[in-house]
């Protein structure tokens, strides 16, 4: 909430949250920010928190575990806390994008 506070008087488009430890810090991000500012908020989640999938040295893979259905949901919260410029930041794949647009389509 200070470095919203603090962006807003510096002269800032909008402010937000993005990346981060997933979809429930940027969540708890944008509960903080509410009626901090009457810019716009920002909604960037990662999808999820990486793990790494094979074994041996050099094989593993980065998994990230939101379902593109459970970014949906992720999406129609942000809306519903303020958020008017949301998307997808690491591990957010077409198909997570694609779900998420979909359910703000729908919110109307």
């Amino acid at each position: 909430a200070d470095a919203a506070r603090r962006a807003a008087e510096e002269g800032a488009d909008a402010v937000g949250a993005n990346c981060g430890q997933g979809p429930a810090a940027v969540r708890a991000a944008l509960a903080d920010m509410q009626g901090i500012t009457d810019l716009p908020l920002v909604a960037q989640a990662n999808a999820g928190i990486p793990r790494l999938a094979g074994s041996g040295a050099g094989s593993g893979t980065a998994v990230w575990d939101v379902t593109p259905e459970q970014m949906a949901e992720h999406a129609r919260e942000f809306y519903a806390l303020g958020a008017r410029v949301i998307g997808g930041c690491c591990g957010a794949m077409p198909e997570h994008i694609a779900a998420m647009a979909a359910a703000l389509r729908a919110i109307g």
